[in-house]
C-alpha cells in the first residue's frame, strides 16, 4: 500500500533527536524508541561502569589523559593478538578514517569504495580532493564483488575501503574478497606507491561473539606485513558510543604516523579507562551479542511478514528494509517518528527507498512492530 505523506513532515526537516521528537509529540522522552544509530541497547559492561564510578569518585578527570593510550594499547594487544606498536587509538574510528586520508591521499588520487557503504569513506576522499571510484555491489543481496573491486584499482589508487559486516546492508565480507584485494594491492605496490586496504570491522564483535558461523577477522594479517589497516570500535557491542573510543591495527610505521598526526589528548581518560575495563568483561559481552542475534532473527521474521517491506539478512546489529510502496521511504520514516520510533533514513538517490533499523531490546522491537502494524493497517 502507499503510505500518505505525513501531515507533520515539516516537523522532521532536520535530523531528529529523542528530546526533539518527544517535545513535538508531547510525550515523555522515555517513550521514544531510538533505533537509528546502531548503539547497543544494553549500554556498557558492568566492569566498565564500575571503572567509571571509581574514576569519578577519585576525581580522575582533573588530569590530562594518557596521550599515547599506552595502557589501552597494551590491553588491545592482548585482546587482538596484534602487538601494541601496530595499534593507534582514536576518538572513535570516525577520527581515524580522516587521519588515514590525510596521511595517504593527495589531490587527484583515487580511493575505491563499494556502495552502498559507510558514507564517511567517500566523504574523506572528497575533502582531500581525491576521487572516490565506486566498485558497487553485485546482485540484490548487496554482496561485494571482488572482481569489480580489483578492476577498479589502478596505479592512482591509494586506499581501498572495505566494511565487514557492511553498514548499512549488514552483508558479511567474504575472506576471499579481502585476499583478492590484498593481492592486487601487493601487485600495484611492486610498481610504486600501492594502495592500502582499510577494512572496517566495527561490527566484528557482534557477529563473532553472537555466534555468526561466517564471522572472521583480518587482524592476524596485520602481523604478516600486509598492506592492511583494520579498524575497530568500542561504540557498538561494547556500549561506549558516547565515550568515543576506536582503534586501528596496521603497520608499525603507519600506526606511529597516526599517533603523531592525531590531537595530543584525543581520547579522554574516561573512555580509555572504560575501554580497558570492558575488555575484561567478555562473558557479559558474549551474552549480549547472543541476545542481539536472537532478537535480530525474531525481528527479521516479524518484518518479513509485512508485504509492504522487503527485509535483508544481516550479520550486524541492524536490519536494512526496503519500502515496497514506492521509490521513497521518507513517508514511512516520518510515520514511524509520529509513533515515537526513530530509525535511519538515507538521502542518496539509490538508498531513498530503504530504512536501517537497529536491533534493540525485545520491548523496543515490539514497539516498532506495533507502530508498523498501525501504519500499514
Amino acid at each position: 500500500m502507499t503510505i500518505p505523506k505525513s501531515p507533520t513532515s515539516a516537523r522532521y526537516a532536520g535530523p531528529p533527536t529523542p528530546d526533539g521528537v518527544a517535545a513535538r509529540l508531547g510525550i515523555p522522552v522515555e517513550r521514544i524508541v531510538k533505533l537509528d544509530a546502531n548503539e547497543s541497547p544494553y549500554g556498557p559492561p558492568p566492569a566498565a561502569l564500575a571503572a567509571l564510578a571509581e574514576f569519578a569518585r577519585t576525581a580522575g578527570g582533573g588530569r590530562y589523559p594518557d596521550a599515547a593510550a599506552d595502557t589501552l594499547r597494551g590491553a588491545l594487544a592482548v585482546y587482538t593478538g596484534v602487538a601494541a606498536e601496530h595499534i593507534a587509538v582514536g576518538n572513535g574510528s570516525d577520527e581515524l578514517i580522516p587521519l588515514l586520508a590525510e596521511l595517504l591521499l593527495e589531490p587527484g588520487d583515487e580511493v575505491v569504495v563499494s556502495e552502498p557503504t559507510f558514507g564517511v569513506y567517500a566523504m574523506v576522499a572528497t575533502r582531500r580532493a581525491a576521487h572516490a571510484r565506486d566498485a558497487g555491489r553485485g546482485g540484490e543481496d548487496f554482496t561485494p564483488d571482488p572482481e569489480r573491486i580489483v578492476a577498479a584499482m589502478n596505479t592512482n589508487t591509494r586506499i581501498v575501503f572495505l566494511c565487514g559486516p557492511n553498514n548499512p546492508t549488514g552483508t558479511p565480507l567474504p575472506r576471499e574478497t579481502l585476499l583478492a584485494v590484498l593481492a592486487r594491492a601487493d601487485e600495484l605496490g611492486r610498481h610504486g606507491d600501492g594502495p592500502v586496504v582499510v577494512l572496517d570491522e566495527a561490527y566484528y564483535e557482534i557477529a563473532a561473539l553472537g555466534g555468526d558461523p561466517g564471522a572472521w577477522t583480518a587482524a592476524p594479517l596485520v602481523n604478516k606485513g600486509r598492506r592492511l589497516v583494520v579498524l575497530r570500535t568500542f561504540s557498538k557491542l561494547f556500549g561506549l558510543a558516547g565515550l568515543r573510543v576506536g582503534y586501528a591495527l596496521c603497520s608499525p610505521d603507519l600506526a606511529r604516523d597516526l599517533r603523531e598526526r592525531k590531537q595530543p589528548f584525543n581520547v579522554n581518560s574516561a573512555g580509555q579507562i572504560a575501554a580497558v575495563a570492558a575488555l575484561k568483561d567478555m562473558p557479559w559481552l558474549r551474552e549480549r551479542a547472543v541476545a542481539l542475534r536472537v532478537e535480530r532473527e525474531r525481528l527479521f521474521a516479524a518484518l518479513s511478514g509485512f508485504s509492504d517491506l522487503h527485509t535483508f539478512p544481516s550479520s550486524a546489529n541492524f536490519l536494512l528494509v526496503r519500502a515496497e510502496s514506492g521509490d521513497d521511504a521518507v513517508p514511512l520514516w516520518e510515520a514511524l517518528l509520529d509513533h515515537g520510533v526513530m530509525v535511519r533514513r538515507f538521502s542518496g538517490e539509490r538508498m531513498r527507498p530503504y530504512l536501517r533499523i537497529t536491533v534493540g531490546t525485545p520491548a523496543q522491537s515490539d514497539r516498532l512492530l506495533e507502530a508498523l502494524t498501525a501504519i500499514f493497517a
